[in-house]
């Protein structure tokens, strides 16, 4: 999950994780839906959803990728 990382510019690290199955992406309006390019046929991503800060770009990075939607989280998540 990545949530507010305003900080974060260029996403193609995260592509190269090998064993990444979902992408989940929140609050990250310095993105664009051209951006996601690098998931384009990650070969275990599964799943992916995309929060651009408008419905439009988070359509259009959904259909980018062309993969269903996160399902939730598996496990119990405790901020500190």
């Amino acid at each position: 999950m990545l949530d507010s990382m305003k900080g974060l510019k260029d996403l193609s690290p995260v592509a190269e994780a090998p064993v990444l199955e979902e992408l989940f992406v929140v609050a990250s309006n310095q993105f664009r839906p051209e951006d996601f390019k690098p998931f384009i046929g990650h070969a275990h991503l599964k799943a992916a959803t995309i929060g651009l800060g408008s419905t439009r770009k988070n359509e259009e990075a959904q259909k980018l990728l062309g993969l269903p939607k996160c399902g939730g989280f598996k496990s119990k998540f405790i901020y500190n």
